[in-house]
Parts: structure tokens; sequence; C-alpha cells
């Protein structure tokens, strides 16, 4: 193709494309598509679509579809979809599935499914699931389902389920189930079960079963069984317990 490979090619690297590899393709890198791998492709990566891995792939990445790895993508990184690991996609991160991994995917981050770890996807993080870990998911914390922890979870939490901890989720939650921990997790809070503790589960808080803990959730409360807390939500200090006809709250 027109300027494939025009400058400085490395041994057994091959462009094919218009502007494929362009400027300084690394000895056996593979560039694939009109401007595909067009400035500085790395050692052994290979780029395939149109303006992949466009500027600065890192060696021995690995970048498939349209604008996948587009800018600055880190050294064995794998961007697998349409502008999945788009712009700077640090080491050994892994996007796969449209737009995952978008901007700014920092390293050995894991993002699969469209708009997974979209934008600004922590370092050792997981988002597995369409829109997990969408916006602002932090270092070292696990996504995984239909829009959970979509939107701002921090260090080290879990959000599985669909909607699991979907709005901010704070640090080292967990949420396990449907809706659990669905909106303002406070930090160090556990919402096991389907819509347990949906919203403002407040600070080491504990809601395990299905409609446990209510709306709010008291600050170091304890609920454990279906509907435990009611729907009002238990208040701070106690411990509801609702299950074979039992039910008791206990104030601090």
């Amino acid at each position: 193709g027109y300027l494939a490979g025009s400058s400085n090619q490395g041994n057994g690297a091959i462009a094919l494309g218009t502007e494929a590899g362009q400027t300084g393709q690394d000895p056996n890198a593979v560039a694939i598509g009109s401007r595909c791998g067009n400035s500085n492709q790395g050692q052994s990566s290979v780029a395939l679509g149109v303006e992949c891995c466009s500027l600065n792939q890192g060696n021995v990445s690995v970048a498939i579809g349209r604008e996948a790895g587009q800018t600055g993508q880190g050294s064995r990184g794998i961007a697998i979809g349409y502008q999945c690991g788009k712009t700077g996609q640090i080491a050994k991160a892994v996007a796969i599935g449209d737009t995952a991994g978008n901007f700014n995917q920092k390293e050995a981050a894991v993002a699969i499914g469209s708009f997974s770890g979209n934008d600004d996807q922590g370092a050792n993080s997981v988002a597995i699931g369409t829109n997990a870990g969408k916006d602002t998911q932090s270092a070292g914390s696990v996504a995984i389902g239909l829009n959970a922890a979509s939107l701002v979870q921090r260090p080290n939490s879990i959000a599985i389920g669909n909607n699991a901890g979907n709005d901010n989720q704070r640090e080292s939650c967990i949420a396990i189930g449907e809706n659990a921990g669905e909106t303002n997790q406070g930090n160090g809070a556990i919402a096991i079960g389907k819509n347990s503790a949906t919203g403002g589960q407040r600070g080491g808080a504990i809601a395990i079963g299905e409609n446990a803990g209510g709306v709010p959730q008291g600050l170091y409360s304890v609920c454990i069984g279906t509907n435990a807390g009611g729907a009002s939500g238990a208040a701070a200090n106690s411990i509801a317990i609702n299950g074979a006809g039992l039910t008791a709250l206990v104030a601090a």
C-alpha cells in the first residue's frame, strides 16, 4: 500500500495497507490495515485494523479492530474490538469488546465486554460484562456482571451480579447478587443477596439475604435473612434477623 513500511522498517516486518507501518516499524512486527501501526510499532507486535495502533505500539502487544490500541499501547498489551484499549493502554493490560479499556487502562487490568473498564480502569482490576467497571474502576477491584460497579468503584472492592455496586461503591466493599449494594455502598460494607442493601448502605454494615438491609442501612448494622432490617432500613449499630418466623432487632 502507499507509503507502507517506507521508513526504517525492521527485518521480518510486514506492513499491508495505506501508510501501514510507515515509520519505525520494528523487526517481526505485523501491521495490516490503513494507517495501522503507522508510527513506532514495537518489535514482534501485531496490529490488524484501520488506524489500529497508529502511534507507539509496545513490544509483543496485540491489537485487532478499528482504532484498537490506537495511541500508546504498552508492551504485552492485548486489545481486541472497536476502539478497545484506544488511548493509553499500559503494559500487560487486556481489553476485549467494543470500547473496552478505551481510555487510560492501567497495568495488568482486564476488561472483557462492551464498554467494560471504559474510562480510567485501575491497575490489576477486573471488569467482565457490558458496562462493568465502566467509569473509574480503581486498582485491585473486581466487577463482574451487566452494569456491575459501572460508575466509580473504589480500591479493592468486589461487585458480582447485574447492577451490583453499580453507582459509587467505596473502598473494600463486597456486593454479590443482582442489585446488591447498588447505590452508595459505604467503606467496608458487605451486601450478599438479590436486592440486598440497594441504596445507601453505610460503612461497616452487613446485609445477607434477599432484600436484607433495607434503604438506607445504618452504620455498622447487621441484617441477616430475607427482608431483615425492613424497607426503611436498619438503625446504626443494630442487629436484625428475619428467618423461619424469627424477627429480632437489637439496638446498641
